[in-house]
């Protein structure tokens, strides 16, 4: 009896560790489940201990409108998975709307794609939909960053909008904005966010969440080695090797393993012969800073690329989170200064 015992226990044993070897060597990692995993832990890592549905939203939109940034002129593939656009940091209306649904459906929330109906003409902006728990779609405007409210002080439905546009007009970012853009001026551009949109497309939440109760310290580890498999594998087909670190440096930000991003932004900023590769790394070890809570240092080194790079396509992106940090640090009318010099881009706020 306790012969077979042992045999049995041996047995077991090998099997693990057949299987542990089989997927550290030979197993290829998908994208899909590279997402999955990715995905799952960020938004468990930026809600963390949050219970409420506002709290969420607002946690998650800022998140992607801070670390997607539809800046011109990089490489972007279009309507891919929400981890490619969190690592190459670059996305429009439309991607931006996809990471927020993806996010927040990992943290039991349904969500919906709008691509918002003009009068005529291809749609000019895409939002999200989250459903309340009241069973309520609520508009939430990730690419802006706009909190639309109704006359209860809810956030605001397309049907709330419907009924009254001010919703929309009044918005505070909105009026800042207006003299710099006129078409905010115009009611039938605005109507779009009432309008019968043109595309919806529906993300479900996660009705179970096995590893809710599983402390992020002990899921991290796991995923880290997820990405760095996953990364080994399409390293042959990216060709710059800085490019490739900067997904590395991006996935590490991510996790929250900040000392090895920052280095390896460090290392890219110091010997990357491609400037918008630089460029990008230095936005987001900015982004780092902050996320650090190093409010002061992030400040500091955005002054010093502003003064020393006029030409930044992230320039306008540098001093809306600039503006983002002097909120934080009390200085609100430095604040005001600097997103006046931006011409209050929507964007950027």
């Amino acid at each position: 009896m306790k012969k077979g015992r042992i045999m049995m226990a041996g047995f077991f044993l090998i099997t693990v560790i057949a299987s542990i070897t089989y997927f550290i060597f030979f197993y290829r990692i998908t994208e899909k489940q590279y997402d999955k995993a990715m995905t799952y832990f960020v938004s468990r890592s930026i809600t963390k201990d949050l219970r409420g549905f506002d709290e969420k939203i607002i946690t998650i939109r800022d998140f992607v409108h801070y670390n997607v940034r539809p800046v011109t002129n990089y490489p972007n593939r279009l309507d891919t998975i929400a981890i490619d656009k969190l690592l190459s940091g670059v996305g429009f209306c439309d991607q931006q709307s996809r990471v927020f649904m993806q996010l927040a459906h990992n943290v039991g929330i349904t969500s919906r794609l709008l691509f918002l109906k003009p009068k005529s003409g291809p749609s000019p902006h895409s939002v999200a939909e989250a459903l309340e728990p009241d069973g309520r779609w609520i508009i939430v405007d990730v690419a802006y960053n706009l909190d639309l409210v109704n006359a209860e002080g809810k956030f605001a439905s397309q049907e709330d909008i419907r009924k009254d546009l001010n919703i929309v007009k009044n918005n505070e970012k909105v009026l800042l904005r207006t003299p710099f853009e006129k078409r905010l001026e115009d009611n039938t551009y605005l109507s779009i966010y009432g309008n019968e949109p043109v595309y919806i497309v529906t993300k479900n939440k996660t009705k179970f969440d096995p590893l809710r109760r599983v402390p992020l310290s002990w899921i991290r580890p796991f995923v880290s080695f997820i990405q760095n498999k996953y990364l080994e594998q399409i390293h042959s087909i990216i060709n710059d090797p800085y490019e490739f670190k900067i997904l590395k440096a991006r996935g590490y930000h991510l996790l929250g393993y900040y000392d090895r991003g920052d280095s390896m932004y460090a290392e890219i900023i110091g010997n990357s012969r491609d400037l918008m590769v630089k460029r990008k790394a230095q936005y987001y070890y900015c982004v780092s800073l902050k996320d650090q809570k190093r409010y002061k240092d992030s400040y500091d080194y955005i002054t010093s690329i502003i003064e020393k790079d006029k030409e930044n396509p992230y320039r306008e992106y540098l001093y809306g989170t600039k503006a983002n940090l002097l909120k934080k640090m009390g200085r609100l009318n430095e604040a005001k200064e600097d997103l006046a010099r931006i011409q209050y881009s929507l964007d950027a706020m």
